[in-house]
């Protein structure tokens, strides 16, 4: 898969941007025909400051999207960093992201479920056991507590983790 396809697939190119922005997008099109390339040439192309490239660079490496080799210079003793881009770990971080996703969305889910909650008018929202302590009155403004049916964030969280799991 070439940056170029990779680029081209809506859902990893909005992964991608959701991970590091237009920035990164700009940065991994740098990476178009070549195989690798050092962050300088990248910020040299792109027009970004070097922190920057370095900074996407590693959110990359990070999710194992991109790597890099070191090289010591015999002369001088600098070492270079030479980044690619790892096709193969694109779909891998995609899922382990949907994964981290949808375990959380479950958690939320179970306590959603579990729970009774009770909002104020100023926006306060408590769960059963607080606004009891409370004395079903607001903790913010002192206003009463009324009970708050889930069934509406709970359908929205089902047919969220729905989404996740079926694009």
């Amino acid at each position: 898969m070439s940056e170029n396809s990779i680029l081209e697939n809506s859902v990893v190119y909005e992964y991608l941007k959701k991970k590091v922005g237009e920035e990164g997008i700009l940065v991994i099109k740098s990476f178009l025909d070549k195989e690798e390339t050092t962050d300088e040439e990248i910020a040299k192309v792109t027009d970004l400051k070097l922190n920057i490239v370095r900074r996407i660079l590693y959110i990359l490496y990070e999710s194992r999207i991109a790597e890099y080799k070191r090289l010591k210079d015999k002369e001088s003793g600098w070492m270079t960093y030479l980044w690619s881009i790892n096709h193969k770990n694109i779909e891998a971080a995609i899922e382990n992201e949907a994964k981290r996703l949808i375990r959380n969305l479950e958690a939320r889910l179970k306590f959603e479920r579990e729970n009774m909650f009770y909002v104020c008018s100023c926006g306060e929202k408590a769960d059963f056991t607080q606004a009891l302590e409370q004395n079903f009155k607001c903790s913010v403004c002192g206003s009463p507590l009324t009970y708050q049916d889930s069934s509406t964030i709970i359908k929205a969280i089902e047919r969220r983790i729905s989404e996740v799991e079926d694009p």
